[in-house]
């Protein structure tokens, strides 16, 4: 037998355990925000972009390990929390997962809709595949399987994105396809993820369908899920870790809510707006179960994750300064709130690009009385995320293909059309009628939807110039014989496509001995790319192309021609004037 003494001993020394356990948590907050502090205060700008391309990629790495770890160790207690879900119910979701993956990857063009964006988060993740760093390279020589960048520059954009893509560069190859397959992917199991969301949430399956169904007949979802953006990416992963916290505080798990927590590191990384995340899901837990705000696990699990993004600190940091392509004018202020308020909530309503029937419904059910709790996380999700870009100058849906900003809002926006669609069939008014208000409602989205698949086929005619001269890339990587160097403003398209390029600047400045170096290694001929940029209305652009141009002996080699722009690929036949260099 156990005497009296000896359970208050162990209870004493496990009172003291914890006491320690508890101290030795607060050092490690203070001496981890104490040197993220001191790093940041007392290192220069260019020092932290430099530490931050050599170190980002281990970081990265050690996430997403974590993440899969703890997975694998939450997968029976994710299954178990989903034994109430009918196989009929499967069935339907998978069904809607198809339909979304063919109007992605069949019915919407796969093109490119953000220039030069797409080109350059690929050769972010083209970085992190073959070098491990988080960096641009302004040259680089594709030799051999090896890729070598003399001259490098750190990008003002976080690095999730691109090291999602550089773990299928490492698989299978550096290949823009993998960019659309990866968005392909993505956009068709976000559907399953607002299934599992409205499940946890409402314990409802027929609205939780509903919710997965209008997602996948969003128009916007499949335009750009069919583009090597950041933003599909951006808003499943968003997605994702709100569903990985739905689980965690149904399950009430350790494994699961370090996934959950995991995932909100990995996250924030996809955009810059993304740190948004961390208040919407604090304040999921506060309202779901705020008891969780006690456990000392929690907290150590989210030093492990403060740990993780460091990179995050350094990287805000560093490109603080960065104009965003604002200019003289400021990135975020409330002179943008009259223009953007109206384009971004006029969106919601405008009957030939969104179903404005799941915007009635989402209103619907964000008014209804019931689950007050679940409805404020809804209501504030959909706000954060929308209304961040309401003060961005850049902001407007309206403003060309900003639309895409739009992608992140759309997971809260759904799920409230998807509870009120359920108060709808469960309300007073309705229930004794002999159908369901949900079949009605989905009859009317399908005939709407059909309407709106003209649009979905279209590439739209926002930075076609660009779109041209991505297309004009492909040709002339058919031409270029092998060991060449193409000089142009955007050498990622290139690189992409293993052929050596440099930023047409570095041909202006090069002297006579640095060009005749050129010359020497590379007998497939040095280029100049005639480009987008030479044709632009900045004249500051339009001048450095000319000088180029008027430095080198040049021969004409390919040319395309279209409506205002003229794209062309000159060969450099002589190193360079004499005068030049004098």
């Amino acid at each position: 037998m156990t005497s009296g003494n000896d359970f208050s001993e162990k209870a004493s020394r496990s009172a003291k355990d914890n006491r320690i356990f508890i101290l030795s948590l607060i050092l490690g907050y203070i001496v981890v925000l104490t040197s993220i502090f001191v790093w940041l205060k007392y290192t220069s700008v260019f020092e932290i972009k430099e530490q931050l391309m050599t170190f980002t990629f281990y970081f990265s790495e050690t996430n997403f390990v974590l993440i899969l770890i703890s997975f694998i160790f939450s997968w029976k207690h994710i299954i178990a929390g989903l034994e109430k879900i009918k196989r009929s119910s499967y069935v339907m979701i998978i069904f809607i997962m198809l339909l979304q993956f063919v109007l992605v990857f069949s019915v919407a063009p796969r093109t490119n809709r953000i220039f030069y964006d797409e080109d350059i988060y690929q050769e972010q993740g083209m970085n992190l595949a073959l070098l491990h760093r988080a960096q641009l390279c302004d040259e680089a020589n594709i030799e051999f399987g090896r890729l070598c960048c003399p001259i490098v520059k750190y990008n003002k954009w976080p690095n999730a994105y691109p090291y999602i893509l550089s773990i299928i560069y490492r698989m299978f190859g550096v290949r823009e396809i993998w960019a659309f397959i990866i968005n392909n992917f993505l956009t068709s199991v976000h559907v399953l993820m607002i299934f599992f969301i409205y499940f946890n949430l409402f314990d409802n399956q027929k609205a939780a369908l509903f919710s997965g169904l209008c997602f996948a007949l969003i128009p916007m979802n499949s335009m750009w899920g069919n583009t090597a953006a950041v933003e599909p990416g951006a808003a499943f992963f968003n997605t994702l870790t709100v569903c990985a916290w739905t689980f965690s505080l149904k399950t009430n798990r350790k494994f699961i809510l370090l996934l959950s927590i995991l995932l909100t590191a990995f996250s924030i990384q996809f955009r810059l707006e993304s740190v948004l995340l961390i208040p919407v899901i604090g304040v999921l837990v506060l309202l779901k179960k705020p008891g969780v705000y006690l456990q000392t696990s929690f907290w150590l699990f989210v030093l492990i994750a403060v740990i993780l993004v460091i990179p995050v600190f350094g990287h805000y940091y560093a490109v603080q300064d960065e104009p965003w392509g604002a200019r003289n004018q400021a990135r975020f202020g409330i002179q943008y709130i009259e223009t953007n308020l109206h384009s971004n909530i006029f969106y919601f309503f405008d009957i030939d690009r969104f179903p404005v029937l799941v915007t009635i419904i989402a209103i619907l059910g964000s008014l209804w009385i019931s689950f007050s709790k679940e409805r404020s996380f809804l209501i504030l999700w959909f706000f954060a995320f929308w209304g961040i870009f309401i003060f961005f100058y850049a902001g407007s849906y309206e403003y060309g293909a900003d639309i895409r900003y739009s992608l992140v809002a759309y997971a809260p926006l759904i799920l409230l059309a998807g509870y009120g669609i359920q108060a709808l069939d469960n309300s007073m008014f309705v229930k004794n009628r002999r159908f369901s208000m949900t079949t009605v409602v989905c009859i009317l989205l399908v005939v709407h939807f059909s309407w709106l698949i003209p649009l979905i086929r279209s590439e739209g005619e926002e930075a076609w110039e660009a779109r041209l001269d991505h297309q004009y890339v492909e040709e002339i990587a058919e031409y270029l014989p092998d060991n060449s160097l193409v000089f142009t403003h955007n050498p990622n398209m290139f690189f992409i496509k293993g052929i050596n390029a440099a930023q047409i600047y570095l041909a202006l400045n090069a002297d006579k001995q640095r060009m005749e170096e050129y010359f020497s290694r590379y007998k497939g001929g040095v280029y100049i790319h005639w480009n987008f940029w030479c044709n632009t209305l900045a004249p500051e652009e339009v001048k450095l192309c000319e000088r180029v141009l008027a430095k080198y002996k040049v021969e004409k080699i390919m040319e395309k021609e279209f409506w205002r722009v003229h794209y062309i690929l000159y060969e450099i036949v002589d190193c360079a004037k004499e005068t030049e260099y004098q």
